[in-house]
């Protein structure tokens, strides 16, 4: 068993565990009643400093080599969801995947993602908003709306 202490708020915390290993999912952070730092379910997922990933970029995750059905499926429910976003729960009925096979498969695509020409640790290619009734809620910047459009169009036909 291996345990790990560190200081610092909630975003801070997140990042170094994300770059130690540890899988988002399986982040837990504490209510630090001592200060005004933000809380668990402040967007665990969305960080100061981190930007949307470039159009050009994010083309780039989505046609390097041909997504799986179910990873295409995810992304295009997402898309439709628009700015109000859909609850992984939601995404995991829509694909018949348990929970740890939804976590698996945003895995690989995190995975996919870190090997993509010109990606940087700072980018993101999903909104991901934590709420502590349903779990995170995904939604996509323009940037990657635009990149869908670009490379998923067949599967967007009729749905825009």
């Amino acid at each position: 068993m291996r345990a790990i202490i560190l200081e610092g708020n909630s975003e801070e915390v997140s990042r170094a565990l994300l770059e130690l290993g540890v899988k988002q999912q399986d982040i837990v952070l504490s209510k630090d009643t001592d200060s005004s730092q933000s809380e668990v379910g402040d967007q665990v997922g969305e960080s100061e400093g981190c930007r949307p990933m470039p159009v050009a970029v994010a083309r780039g995750l989505l046609s390097r080599r041909p997504l799986s059905g179910a990873m295409a499926e995810a992304i295009v429910a997402i898309y439709n969801s628009g700015k109000e976003g859909i609850f992984g729960n939601e995404l995991c009925d829509l694909l018949s995947h348990s929970p740890a096979q939804f976590r698996g498969m945003m895995g690989a695509f995190g995975r996919r993602m870190w090997h993509t020409p010109g990606y940087e640790k700072d980018m993101f290619f999903f909104e991901q908003d934590w709420d502590n009734e349903h779990g995170f809620r995904y939604s996509l910047p323009e940037t990657s709306r635009l990149a869908v459009e670009a490379e998923l169009s067949e599967k967007l036909d009729g749905e825009r």
